[in-house]
């Protein structure tokens, strides 16, 4: 939980307004077409489920080391708890 808050901020503080709204697009689309998509079947989500979703999160900017640090962060981040209006907020 620690990672998730300390990741909602940290995107808060380093992303532009046009970054942001393309990330928050993209975490919006993976929750509601894969993750919730996949529960409502009472499938379990597999981990190639993301792949289209850190496909774009690794062109999320112009700079491929921030996307690579954006994805290792990402990485220890529970997606759930990544809530569109908390991350607004947070914004």
């Amino acid at each position: 939980m620690k990672n998730t808050e300390d990741f909602k901020v940290k995107l808060a503080e380093n992303f532009d307004g046009r970054t942001f709204a393309i990330f928050i697009k993209h975490l919006s689309e993976l929750k509601k077409d894969v993750i919730e998509h996949h529960k409502s079947l009472g499938k379990q989500v597999s981990p190639d489920s993301f792949l289209s979703f850190l496909e774009k999160i690794r062109e999320l900017t112009h700079s491929s080391r921030l996307n690579e640090m954006i994805l290792e962060k990402l990485a220890g981040v529970n997606v759930d708890l990544l809530k569109v209006k908390s991350l607004l907020n947070t914004y």
